[in-house]
């Protein structure tokens, strides 16, 4: 009787492979998107996509499927990754009659960011750009200038010590990013401590981009919820509540200040005005993508200075300059003519090669093909398929760039300025602030902040990086946003006491790449 038992589980298990050989076939025969190239799991399941996502590897791994597959690559059975500008331009510009692709429905909400209607969001961006007008900007100067000036001087109570950078960046953005938006800072830089709400920022990211992840395995989502860790799924609680807390207690002050609140609130419940669900929801925005983001860049760019061929060249190359043009540190302001002035582009294209590298969004940001198709990079994709550009692949493709994995700030020059090899480099594959309508609305007030900082951390201090800090880049993670290790360092001297303990630092007439 067991022998019988024993070849009816015999007999099923066949029937049920060829079957499943036979469904394969089928839906290979059938398959729309079978002329794309890419690894035969991710073709038939999301599993693949999952598994790197949830162990914070997904970009490197989106990377090498592009650098084995080409420009294109199918990540999933209905989903599309691309690496080029003209990418850019049919996938996130507007096409005939001004239309846009529709965001992916995973990632929807009441705020500009993930406003999924295009009339709504058009209309809530309109009522948002004043508040990062030129004017605004300029009015919000002595907010930053004050917490960048906190900053330097807890720096300098820690002078030749060994220092967090990472946190240290986090600390001055968020503080940032509370007082421009709330009228109130987190007071990370009182003591050097991250608030507990940065924490849960930060784990509210991790947790959306899984959260969306598994979103697409639709009735079987719940089998994938235990494995988020129930400290990101409370992030996301905690951090919707004390933005609805801090900004309540900002409007109930009624105080007009050179915060992004008042600007808001002027049509606050007007007619074609913002909402005060809106504006909860967009404050949160501005708290995650006004702080982290720009934490990020600015750790990542120091860290490519203080190991792109030594102390002496990048970092030296620049603090120098500054230290030449530059006296006293207060002629450093946000207004940016004293670094328009003099020959500064040594540090845009720095910023820019950082953005290339390290872009602080390093994934995607999916939009739905319509129900009649698209061309897109001169190839039909049928109706329904979720297309995007993978940010972190463009930026680091050999497809794209030479050496494409090294700080090379000379390839950003004009042509006739930088070596022949990195002319044929494809800088417009880089979009880091995104592209067409619902670009980053604040990416001048984010190269501003940055440009702010950088600048008077090279003109006050000699750094170099700290042993254990050597390998930082290999020990960096994804989830949504970059997982930062601590990035440490140490820091010597003052400009003001014209007495450094540091290493000596020479200019040099040399271009970064020899």
């Amino acid at each position: 009787m067991e022998g019988i038992w024993a070849n009816c589980w015999l007999l099923f298990l066949i029937l049920g492979g060829i079957y499943a050989i036979f469904v394969l076939v089928v839906n290979h025969i059938n398959d729309p998107l079978r002329s794309y190239p890419g690894p035969f799991l991710w073709k038939y399941s999301r599993l693949p996509y999952t598994w790197y996502l949830f162990r914070n590897t997904l970009p490197w791994k989106i990377h090498q499927l592009h650098e084995q597959y080409g420009p294109i690559v199918r990540l999933a059975p209905n989903e599309l990754s691309y690496i080029s500008f003209e990418a850019w331009n049919d996938i996130y510009g507007r096409g005939e009659g001004r239309s846009q692709l529709r965001k992916d429905h995973g990632f929807g909400g009441n705020s500009l960011v993930f406003e999924l209607d295009d009339n709504e969001h058009a209309r809530m961006r309109r009522d948002v750009s004043h508040a990062f007008s030129s004017a605004s900007l300029r009015a919000q100067e002595p907010i930053i200038t004050k917490h960048v000036n906190r900053l330097v001087s807890l720096m300098k109570s820690h002078t030749d010590q060994a220092i967090n950078m990472t946190d240290m960046f986090n600390s001055v953005t968020f503080d940032i990013a509370g007082d421009v938006t709330f009228g109130d800072s987190f007071g990370c830089l009182d003591d050097a401590t991250l608030h507990p709400w940065i924490t849960w920022i930060i784990d509210r990211a991790q947790s959306a981009a899984l959260i969306g992840a598994i979103r697409k395995f639709g009735f079987f989502q719940f089998l994938f919820i235990p494995f988020i860790p129930k400290h990101l799924r409370h992030g996301d609680t905690k951090h919707a509540a004390l933005t609805k807390e801090k900004l309540d207690q900002r409007l109930a002050r009624e105080v007009s200040r050179p915060d992004f609140v008042t600007y808001l609130s002027r049509n606050l419940g007007k007619p074609q005005g913002i909402s005060h669900l809106e504006l909860v929801a967009t404050s949160s925005n501005f708290i995650v993508a006004g702080a982290e983001t720009t934490a990020t860049l600015l750790t990542g760019l120091l860290y490519y200075l203080l190991t792109n061929n030594g102390l002496q060249f990048c970092y030296g190359n620049l603090a120098s300059l500054f230290r030449s043009y530059i006296r006293p540190a207060e002629a450093i302001t946000m207004d940016m003519d004293v670094l328009t002035k003099y020959p500064f582009k040594d540090l845009d294209c720095c910023i820019n090669e950082a953005l290339r590298l390290f872009p602080p969004l390093p994934g995607n940001l999916r939009r739905i093909v319509p129900p009649e198709g698209k061309l897109i990079c001169g190839k039909w994709v049928p109706g329904g398929t979720l297309v995007a550009v993978d940010v972190f692949s463009a930026n680091t493709s050999s497809h794209n760039f030479f050496l494409p994995n090294h700080f090379i700030p000379d390839r950003w020059l004009p042509s006739d300025e930088k070596q022949e090899c990195f002319n044929n480099d494809k800088l417009d594959a880089v979009q880091t602030f995104s592209f067409g309508p619902r670009n980053c609305i604040g990416r001048n007030l984010a190269i501003m902040e940055i440009k702010l900082i950088l600048v008077r951390l090279l003109w006050q201090f000699d750094i170099e990086l700290e042993e254990e800090s050597k390998d930082w880049i290999d020990r960096v993670k994804a989830c949504g946003f970059f997982i930062k290790p601590k990035l440490m360092v140490r820091y010597y001297g003052d400009p003001d006491e014209s007495i450094f303990k540091g290493p000596e630092i020479q200019p040099r007439n040399v271009r970064w790449f020899d």
